[in-house]
């Protein structure tokens, strides 16, 4: 998502590496946040919400590993949460 937007459209952007991970197996979740703006708490929020909707109803089993990944506010969202 474009930590710009200001408008009513919300948008994931995929990164190169998206591919490359699921076809070493493994799963993918994206989040655009719940609105636009550089609201870091909202968006390590959002990303925590899906972190856990994973967990719940989409992998079979519990991983060994969650990785948080961004770039402009998601490396921002990513630091924020890997410090809490």
């Amino acid at each position: 998502r474009d930590a710009g937007g200001d408008g009513p459209e919300l948008t994931v952007d995929n990164p190169p590496f998206r591919e490359y991970l699921l076809e070493q197996g493994y799963a993918w979740g994206a989040s655009s946040y719940d609105r636009n703006d550089y609201d870091v708490l909202s968006g390590a929020v959002s990303t925590k919400i899906l972190a856990s909707y994973m967990l719940r109803r989409v992998l079979p089993e519990r991983p060994e590993h969650i990785y948080l990944a961004g770039a402009s506010m998601g490396g921002h969202i990513t630091g924020y949460s890997m410090e809490r």
